[in-house]
C-alpha cells in the first residue's frame, strides 16, 4: 500500500520545498514504518542545502535530513517492536531517495540505519537535540 507523506524536500540547490512523496508502506523483512517526530539541523545539512563539500553532485529532488527520532508504526523487524520509541541515524544518504528524515513518514531498514531505543522516561525531544552525524 502506498500513501502519501509530507517532506522537506531540496529541489536544487538552495532551495527546499515541502513536497508530497509517496511512501510504499509494504514492509520487507527488517523494515520499519516510523512517525518521525523530531529531526535536527546539523553543519552536514548545510553542506547537503547548498550542494557543497561531499554533496557536490547531489541528485535533487532529495529529502533532507540524516537523522531523527519517532515512534514505529509498523516493524518486520525481530528487534524493533510497533510502539517503540527510537531514535535512528542513516548511514546512506548520498543519492538514496529511499531516505531522509525530513518527512513525517519514512521506512526504514535496518541495514541502512544505526536504530536506538529511546527510554520511556527521556523526551524525544531531548534525544532529538542529542542525536547528530557530525
Amino acid at each position: 500500500m502506498s500513501t502519501k507523506s509530507l517532506a522537506l524536500t531540496l529541489v536544487r540547490p538552495r532551495v527546499l520545498e515541502l513536497r508530497q512523496v509517496f511512501q510504499d508502506e509494504r514492509l520487507r523483512a527488517g523494515q520499519l514504518l516510523v512517525q518521525v517526530e523530531y529531526s535536527s539541523v546539523q553543519p552536514l545539512d548545510g553542506e547537503m542545502f547548498n550542494c557543497s563539500g561531499a554533496f557536490e553532485a547531489l541528485q535533487t529532488p532529495h529529502v533532507m535530513g540524516v537523522e531523527g527520532v519517532g515512534v514505529v508504526l509498523k516493524s518486520c523487524s525481530d528487534t524493533v517492536p510497533e510502539g517503540a520509541r527510537i531514535a535512528f541515524l542513516l548511514r546512506k544518504f548520498f543519492n538514496d531517495d529511499r531516505h531522509g528524515a525530513w518527512q513525517k513518514r519514512l521506512v526504514l531498514d535496518e541495514e541502512r540505519a544505526l536504530i536506538l531505543a529511546v527510554p520511556p522516561v527521556v523526551g524525544l525531544n531531548q534525544i532529538a537535540a542529542c542525536t547528530t552525524s557530525t
